[in-house]
């Protein structure tokens, strides 16, 4: 549980235009690729890897993008985090876990949505979980809304997670949504 709350504070941190076309993609792309996974982002986002992150961001977070239209209040940012148990943890049981956990942690907690979604694993469409909800690190910071999607080969769990502002542009919510959707494991 600890894990899930040093994420989602990893988030906030994060955070210190191309559009989708008819078929769902995002247009003008590159892939940010590892041995075990890849997702597309927009070339005019900003890709954060390890080596650039803060001191208070958690280990667990691999990557982060961030959209290059600043805002002073929040940024909207997707990262990739990934945990790692001595055995298999079903996606779904994570995604609940977290969603238990930000309930109890985050201020003005609001639950949007829980439900499947598909990953691809090796080309082939794997079973995964996605939650949405909004809250508040604590009563001074801004509201902010988090979609994660969660997806496990074995005894590790990928969430890909997308925050912003409730306010945000519809377009940048769309093209961080898309991120989401174009996740794929190896």
């Amino acid at each position: 549980m600890k894990k899930i709350l040093t994420l989602l504070l990893g988030i906030i941190f994060l955070s210190s235009c191309t559009g989708a076309d008819e078929t769902g993609l995002i247009k003008s792309t590159r892939t940010y690729e590892t041995a075990n996974f890849k997702i597309d982002y927009p070339l005019d986002w900003e890709v954060i890897d390890r080596a650039r992150f803060e001191k208070e961001i958690p280990e667990n977070i691999v990557v982060g993008f961030r959209t290059n239209i600043k805002n002073e209040v929040f940024t909207t940012n997707v990262n990739i985090s990934i945990d790692i148990f001595e055995k298999e943890v079903k996606p779904k049981d994570f995604a609940f876990s977290t969603l238990s956990l930000a309930s109890k942690e985050l201020v003005d907690f609001k639950e949007i949505q829980i439900g499947e979604t598909t990953v691809s694993i090796n080309e082939i469409k794997q079973l995964a979980y996605y939650i949405e909800y909004e809250g508040r690190a604590s009563a001074k910071d801004p509201n902010i809304n988090f979609r994660q999607v969660f997806a496990s080969k074995g005894p590790v769990v990928y969430s890909i997670t997308r925050a912003s502002l409730p306010s945000e542009n519809e377009s940048i919510v769309n093209m961080a949504n898309l991120m989401l959707n174009s996740f794929t494991l190896k």
